[in-house]
């Protein structure tokens, strides 16, 4: 079994708030709350790379559920190297708990749930130039 750590994201249009699950343990490696911005899921995800002593050869998948603040964060990371979903937020599955308490931890750790168990689907992002090309 491949090691990965799965990075849930609550993406807001200020603060982004982080939670990283690894896969063969279920154990919670890190969570934070940070500005909006890419170098911060960056440091975030060395940080926990780092204090987990897992191996380089370890996979990282990120996701964040389809929103209304678009697609740059699943661009910017794909852009570093860092696989990355947009989840249907209709399809994850959350339990009783995370529907009656709602806050930004509880959603990040519901995502990095998702995304370990693949109980959701994903978006289809267009590419930039993709998009770029239809309006010409």
């Amino acid at each position: 079994m491949k090691s990965i750590i799965y990075i849930g994201m609550a993406v807001h249009k200020n603060t982004y708030s982080l939670c990283a699950i690894f896969n063969s343990t279920g154990e919670i490696l890190g969570q934070a709350k940070c500005e909006a911005n890419i170098k911060n899921v960056l440091r975030f995800i060395e940080s926990v790379k780092e204090k987990s002593g897992i191996g380089e050869d370890t996979k990282i998948l990120a996701g964040y559920e389809a929103r209304c603040l678009g697609f740059s964060l699943y661009h910017d990371l794909n852009f570093h190297d860092i696989p990355c979903v947009s989840l249907a937020p209709s399809t994850m599955h959350g339990s009783v708990k995370n529907k009656k308490i709602k806050n930004d931890k509880m959603d990040a750790f519901n995502i990095a749930t998702n995304l370990m168990h693949n109980s959701y689907k994903a978006v289809h992002v267009v590419k930039p130039k993709t998009l770029q090309n239809q309006f010409r």
